[in-house]
């Protein structure tokens, strides 16, 4: 199947058509993320890889916005990632509300009944890269009395991503022989 313009000039072809950019936006991320350490300078490179986790979670989340608005409710595809990534989205929304989870004042929170006076309401509390179990982050979220943490690993949540943006754009029907052939992430 060779993919038409016409299909592409829709309002489903151009949610497919940036879904898509996210998940590119993701994986070169990923991979200048994975290219990034320096041996003389590891706490340099442990900073840079945390920095550009928050923005590949950050186009993750946005390929999965895309997929939500592009697939059918009972995909297949979206069953699959929001089983291997159940707290993605709580994640990216910790991320993108960084100074009121901080403060103590995050959504959550607030229905958690946490205090906002009580120190630090969230903490990058580790991470840990290299090899093949990719760039992991821990971060611990004060929620009521308690800390919950909450893990996310950025190889796994990309690689995931990819798999849903190919699935955006088959069911938009872009995904064809050509693009396969020029795009390295829908191979």
């Amino acid at each position: 199947m060779i993919a038409t313009p016409a299909l592409r000039d829709t309002p489903g072809g151009e949610l497919a058509a940036w879904t898509h950019m996210w998940m590119v936006a993701a994986s070169l991320t990923l991979e200048h993320l994975e290219d990034s350490w320096v041996d003389a300078e590891p706490a340099s490179s442990i900073g840079g890889r945390d920095a550009l986790s928050l923005v590949v979670i950050d186009a993750v989340r946005n390929v999965y916005r895309g997929a939500k608005a592009t697939l059918p409710r009972d995909s297949p595809a979206l069953a699959r990632f929001d089983g291997a990534h159940p707290q993605l989205v709580r994640i990216r929304d910790f991320f993108e509300h960084f100074d009121e989870y901080v403060a103590g004042r995050g959504r959550i929170q607030q229905k958690a009944g946490t205090p906002a006076d009580e120190g630090i309401g969230m903490q990058w509390k580790r991470s840990a890269s290299g090899g093949p179990s990719g760039h992991t982050m821990v971060i611990a979220v004060r929620e009521g009395g308690e800390r919950a943490e909450y893990e996310v690993n950025a190889t796994l949540a990309v690689k995931a991503a990819q798999m849903l943006a190919r699935a955006v754009l088959e069911h938009a029907g872009l995904l064809d022989a050509r693009h396969v052939g020029a795009c390295r992430y829908c191979r």
